[in-house]
């Protein structure tokens, strides 16, 4: 079986295979980590006010992994790849692999 594996490389980026659902990332960005500087430690006398950007990374996750068959991604009825990326203003990478026989 053959797969890809994306994988981000900053702390404030994510990438996962779901259906994409806007309720979902409304909850994630309005519920679980609002864009409000001044209430995280993380930012706390360090210049950094991108604390709601790491705790949405680390909720979503940073790395997927899509099966390959016949020489296509094998998503659900109803998957894709998410890519978040919530600080912005910086440059960053997505690395893709290909893997398997």
């Amino acid at each position: 079986m053959r797969g890809r594996v994306a994988l981000t490389r900053a702390a404030v980026m994510a990438v996962c295979s779901r259906r994409p659902r806007r309720d979902i990332l409304d909850w994630l960005e309005n519920r679980i980590a609002p864009w409000s500087p001044g209430t995280y430690r993380h930012n706390s006398g360090t210049g950094e006010d991108n604390a709601a950007a790491h705790l949405r990374s680390l909720v979503v996750g940073h790395e997927v992994i899509v099966p390959v068959t016949n020489g296509r991604l094998d998503f659900g009825p109803w998957q894709r790849v998410f890519y978040g990326e919530w600080d912005g203003g910086r440059s960053k990478r997505v690395i893709i692999k290909a893997m398997g026989d």
